[in-house]
């Protein structure tokens, strides 16, 4: 695993001095879990958590940690398939994984297991109101601010014109400026949820994109530009 630091520069400077200076290499002989890293965060500690294949690991610019997150974990050890690590916005750190979710306790330095869902987690994000959506492999859900019990988003906000069974798997989800939930799919290509007025829209439908095109590939990243 490779680390950049990209900072900006006000003077020339050696590419080769810039390189060693900047650029640092993390390997399993540094105490990383594995050398296939699936995601990778930095929280608002300044702390970068890896997710990998073999656990999750907490790297302080020095030292690595390793991080119990599922319910099996014995003895510090731990080898959950780690696939999406979140902040919300109340400082919250999430962790998804083939197992579940869990979040952090920063006081005991520990996480804890969403007990209620039984889910393959792919990823997150969060609407204003602080709910917490997640996608997975079998849908689109939400943790609604303040309470344990997820549930599956369409059942949610009682969406008239449902899609629901298009939805699996969700590769990626994203919360816009103007609260229209967007969930991408890795065979279904890219879908609206709009909560205020309960109606789901299948973005490839609106293009004319047969479903057989559909499947060539998935939606693992949705972003919002500066002009909305």
């Amino acid at each position: 695993l490779w680390i950049f630091i990209l900072l900006t520069l006000n003077h020339s400077i050696n590419a080769q001095d810039f390189l060693e200076s900047r650029i640092k290499k993390i390997a399993q002989k540094d105490g990383l879990a594995s050398s296939k890293v699936n995601v990778i965060f930095k929280d608002s500690h300044n702390f970068v958590w890896l997710g990998t294949d073999n656990g999750l690991d907490r790297f302080d610019g020095k030292t690595i940690n390793h991080f119990c997150v599922s319910s099996s974990c014995e003895g510090g050890t731990d080898n959950a398939y780690i696939k999406a690590i979140f902040e919300s916005s109340d400082g919250r750190l999430w962790i998804g994984s083939k197992e579940g979710m869990a979040y952090f306790n920063r006081n005991s330095q520990e996480f804890i297991q969403v007990d209620s869902i039984d889910l393959h987690v792919l990823c997150f994000s969060e609407d204003s109101d602080g709910n917490l959506i997640i996608g997975a492999e079998t849908g689109g859900y939400i943790l609604p601010k303040g309470q344990k019990e997820v549930q599956p988003l369409v059942a949610f906000w009682d969406f008239k014109e449902s899609i629901s069974e298009h939805t699996s798997p969700v590769s990626s989800v994203f919360v816009d400026s103007k609260g229209l939930i967007w969930l991408g799919s890795w065979d279904y290509g890219l879908q609206i949820f709009d909560p205020v007025n309960g109606k789901a829209e299948l973005v490839s439908e609106k293009l004319g994109i047969t479903k057989e095109e559909e499947k060539i590939g998935g939606v693992l990243s949705i972003k919002e530009g500066p002009d909305g």
